[in-house]
């Protein structure tokens, strides 16, 4: 967080914790699907483009 001037939780509490304070392996992309299946319309989604580097 250097730098940074503000700092933002956008994750709901059950999964921050899941996420910061949990020794359970979360499998990559889960908690994306999971704020998807919640809050979203999965037919919906476009993926972001690919960033380059």
């Amino acid at each position: 967080m250097k730098g940074l001037m503000t700092v933002l939780r956008v994750l709901p509490d059950d999964l921050y914790d899941l996420v910061m304070n949990s020794d359970q392996d979360v499998e990559k992309g889960a908690v994306f699907a999971e704020i998807v299946r919640r809050f979203g319309d999965p037919s919906k989604y476009e993926a972001a483009p690919k960033m380059m580097m």
